[in-house]
């Protein structure tokens, strides 16, 4: 069975690597820029038909298509994404001419095989886009690009080499191969522009790779990376095995039907939480690091807004920009690799655990849930508990019932919001999902309106309302006490979808 994989290493670039690869980040940024700007004005210029002035005499005659429907654009062929390209070449070359610091003179230096990676990622960004609104989804056209935005993907040939001079080889033409190269190893392309570029590369990585498809390298928290999508060999899979149902919940991540409660099934929150704290605060440094005037060193106590680029010192009445200074930029650098680092043992927690479950089972069976609609509801407690009474105003922190009198916390709720976006139930689903069909396992999703919770797994009675505190519960039925995680993961694995 043949699979695309992606695979990502880290790369070590020089100092003068850095460099152009920031280059090749913004020129990409820009000829993409370009495009959605092109797109922008076709639309803006479009014939606008009415429907009232159409011949209607004619009843025989054929309505021809419009080219334009919906808010949505003309996309740009082959033909006009190279007189775009000439305009920002005549430009680059005008700047240069003119020594423009302003100008774009600095693209020059970069060459057209990167920058045609921009049209390839424009044109994809708008054909998923008409697909998704031919399909009635509601969703944006491709926008703007931020500087942020630090990524560039090309095609082409594709050499490892390791320092015993092992030597993995790839090309459209022919391949390559010899030993396993051990790590560090050195990623060649062009080698005239940018040279090699050492990297930690795992043993074995290309064992069972048939085809290379394309190369991506992108920058986070000032560290560079290097994604292959892969076409590899994996055997083909046996869908052999018990049927398992996956009930997900905040004290344990996972929750099955076997019984097994392991290490595994526990998201390590504990290390979240706790580089969380250093987040907060390397946060609130940053934010002192912005807010100090510095002429007379008074700092603003108020909280800049988003968007906000300046504030007035009431001390000495002096308009005051934040400064980008190099202890600002090590700061923010130290808090995107917290970030990365609490993604990354996120990521790593996700992919051991769905692997396995994908390994050892035949079948999984999981429930659908609304991550968005959960976070909104415990994000926004407008709703009494005890009586039911639905406050209309404003989001306060706290508020009391007018009709019971119960004081509501609604900080309570905000952490719970924040518990339920940090397990990755969605990644998690979307990892079963592919892992399912490499390794021969089924994946069952549940109704979302399936009472998982409330039915007894022993007698199948249903019980009525059931508040979220009550761990475990004894059916009126039958007398059998569940526990609530686990008989919901029992009736998951009996689950049908006439049950519903």
């Amino acid at each position: 069975m043949i699979v695309t994989r992606g695979r990502k290493f880290r790369l070590y670039p020089t100092p003068e690597q850095k460099r152009m690869f920031n280059r090749i980040f913004g020129a990409c940024n820009l000829v993409y820029n370009r495009f959605v700007a092109e797109n922008v004005r076709r639309f803006e210029e479009r014939p606008i038909i009415d429907p009232e002035k159409k011949d209607q005499g004619d009843k025989k005659k054929k309505k021809k298509k419009s080219k334009f429907r919906n808010k949505i654009g003309c996309s740009i062929s082959q033909l006009d994404h190279k007189f775009i390209y000439a305009a920002i070449k005549a430009e680059a070359k005008r700047d240069r001419a003119a020594s423009s610091e302003d100008g774009i003179g600095w693209i020059l230096d970069v060459p057209l095989t990167y920058l045609s990676d921009a049209h390839r990622t424009f044109h994809l960004a708008w054909r998923h886009y008409k697909i998704m609104r031919k399909n009635g989804h509601d969703v944006e056209e491709p926008t703007f690009r931020k500087r942020r935005h630090r990524s560039f993907g090309f095609h082409g040939n594709f050499c490892v080499t390791a320092k015993d001079g092992t030597t993995l080889y790839w090309s459209h033409d022919q391949k390559k191969s010899h030993n396993p190269v051990a790590k560090p190893y050195y990623f060649l392309h062009n080698q005239k522009l940018i040279g090699p570029i050492r990297g930690i590369f795992p043993k074995g990585s290309f064992d069972h790779v048939v085809d290379f498809l394309s190369f991506c390298i992108s920058q986070r928290a000032d560290r560079y990376f290097l994604s292959i999508q892969v076409k590899e060999h994996l055997p083909d899979p046996v869908f052999a095995g018990p049927r398992v149902g996956i009930d997900r919940g905040l004290l344990t991540f996972a929750v099955t039907s076997d019984g097994v409660d392991c290490e595994e099934h526990h998201l390590p929150k504990e290390k979240i939480r706790h580089l969380e704290c250093k987040i907060d605060q390397l946060t609130r440094k940053q934010a002192r690091q912005q807010t100090t005037c510095p002429k007379c060193g008074h700092r603003n106590r108020k909280p800049m807004k988003k968007g906000q680029r300046a504030w007035n010192c009431p001390a000495c009445e002096t308009h005051v920009k934040p400064r980008r200074s190099k202890r600002l930029r090590e700061t923010k650098i130290k808090i995107g690799r917290l970030y990365l680092q609490i993604d990354n043992v996120r990521a790593a927690f996700h992919h051991n655990l769905s692997r396995r479950l994908a390994e050892e089972n035949g079948s999984l069976v999981v429930e659908t849930l609304d991550v968005a609609g959960m976070a909104a509801r415990a994000k926004a407690k407008q709703t009494c508990p005890k009586c039911g009474y639905r406050r209309t105003e404003a989001r306060v922190p706290g508020w009391e019932c007018p009709k019971c009198g119960a004081k509501i916390n609604a900080k309570k709720h905000n952490k719970m919001s924040r518990s339920i976006y940090r397990q990755g139930w969605s990644e998690f689903e979307r990892q079963l999902t592919y892992k399912g069909k490499w390794y021969g396992c089924e994946i069952v999703k549940a109704d979302r309106f399936f009472p998982s919770s409330k039915i007894c797994s022993a007698c199948g009675f249903k019980r009525g309302k059931m508040s979220l505190s009550e761990r475990e519960w004894t059916c009126s039925e039958c007398g059998a006490t569940h526990d609530r995680d686990h008989n919901a993961a029992t009736n998951l694995a009996g689950y049908k979808s006439c049950d519903h």
